[in-house]
C-alpha cells in the first residue's frame, strides 16, 4: 500500500455551491453586490445586500432573494429574528390588467403584501390565514391597508374592501 500513489491517483472534491452566489445568477434585478462574501444571520442563516433587495439563506428555507420594497416592511418586524423568520418563498409581483400593482413575499411567519405607493403591511395568524384562504390580494378583501391591531381584546386587520377580526371567543 502506497499512501504517495493513493494520494496522486484521488479524485478532488466536487466543489460546494454558495447558494446566494447561484440565486444572484438568475436575479439580475439586485444590481450590484454591496459588500463581499456573506454575513452572519440569525439561527445560522446568512445573507448578502444588493442595490435592489438582499438574499438570504437559512438551511430551512434555501438562497431566497428580497426586494428592497418587501425587506423595508420586514425590517419593521426585526428582520429573520422577528416572528416573520426567514423569507420561503420567491416574491412575487402581483399585476392586474397588464398593471404591476405591488409586491408579495411569504416569510416562516406570515406573509407581506406591499402595493405600490404604500408601506406595505403584514398578514399572519389567524387573520393572514383567513386573508390567503380568500385568495389574498386576489380576493374579495384586496389588499392589506393596516397591520394588525387590538381592538376589544381581540385583533383585527383592515384591507381594501374590508376587516378581518379576531377575538378569542
Amino acid at each position: 500500500y502506497d499512501i504517495q500513489e493513493t494520494l496522486e491517483h484521488r479524485e478532488a472534491p466536487a466543489p460546494v455551491r454558495n447558494e446566494i452566489d447561484h440565486t444572484r445568477s438568475f436575479s439580475d434585478w439586485l444590481g450590484n453586490r454591496l459588500f463581499d462574501g456573506e454575513r452572519d444571520a440569525a439561527n445560522g442563516g446568512k445573507y448578502a445586500d444588493f442595490e435592489h433587495g438582499s438574499i438570504y439563506w437559512h438551511p430551512d428555507t434555501g438562497s431566497l432573494p428580497v426586494p428592497t420594497l418587501v425587506y423595508e416592511v420586514w425590517k419593521r418586524t426585526s428582520w429573520e429574528q422577528g416572528f416573520l423568520g426567514y423569507p420561503k418563498r420567491y416574491h412575487v409581483v402581483f399585476e392586474r390588467d397588464g398593471v404591476r400593482e405591488g409586491d408579495i413575499q411569504e416569510f416562516q411567519g406570515g406573509t407581506i403584501a406591499r402595493k405600490y405607493g404604500t408601506d406595505g403591511f403584514v398578514a399572519h395568524g389567524v387573520i393572514g390565514e383567513r386573508w390567503r384562504a380568500e385568495g389574498d390580494v386576489r380576493g374579495p378583501l384586496g389588499w392589506p391597508t393596516s397591520d394588525e391591531y387590538v381592538v376589544d381584546g381581540g385583533t383585527r386587520q383592515d384591507f381594501e374592501h374590508g376587516s378581518v377580526v379576531w377575538h378569542p371567543s
